[in-house]
């Protein structure tokens, strides 16, 4: 099964060069300004975290995209449109930009 949930990809966001030690709950209450957070999953690579946060809304979708290059424990992170079917990359390579050529897609 992927995620985020199908249908749900236009709802969420994908959060990219998250601090290892983030928590579920630092990152629910981090975006909780932007509306409600319905489904949260957190990947961890060898240098940095990831995580897709799936919104109620497109509304709250795109609150969320005005946190990119925010920081999240004291991390300068990366948010961008949630890929429709997310893959973690072997190499961990966290630095990608959403574009599919690195194998997060869009």
């Amino acid at each position: 099964m992927g995620f985020p949930p199908e249908g749900s990809s236009a709802r969420a966001v994908l959060v990219k060069e998250l601090p290892l030690d983030v928590s579920r709950d630092n990152i629910e209450e981090r975006f909780s300004f932007c509306g409600k957070v319905t489904d949260l999953e957190i990947r961890q690579g060898l240098s940095s975290a990831q995580a897709v946060v799936v919104f109620d809304s497109r509304t709250a979708q795109m609150a969320a995209m005005l946190l990119d290059k925010s920081e999240i424990q004291g991390r300068r992170v990366r948010i961008v449109s949630s890929p429709v079917n997310w893959t973690f990359p072997d190499d961990d390579d966290a630095g990608g930009d959403g574009d599919g050529e690195d194998g997060w897609g869009e």
